[in-house]
């Protein structure tokens, strides 16, 4: 599974992450499905994406919504 942060640079609060999009590895263009689906849940003016970087060991921020494409 991929993880996905949605970033919102609008928002005038030091919290940049608008949620999070876990999607299955097999789904095609992750990136840009997990945008859409934030956009229609969070924002429809959302429009940067970045893959979490598990493998460095980052980890989800709490009290963050977390959406999921399976």
């Amino acid at each position: 599974m991929k993880v996905w942060k949605i970033l919102d640079y609008s928002r005038e609060s030091k919290q940049l992450i608008a949620c999070y999009v876990k999607v299955a590895k097999s789904v095609y263009d992750s990136s840009y499905k997990a945008l859409q689906l934030a956009r229609e849940t969070i924002n429809k003016d959302l429009c940067t994406t970045q893959l979490l970087d598990v493998e460095r060991g980052e980890k989800m921020e709490d009290n963050i919504p977390v959406l999921e494409i399976l």
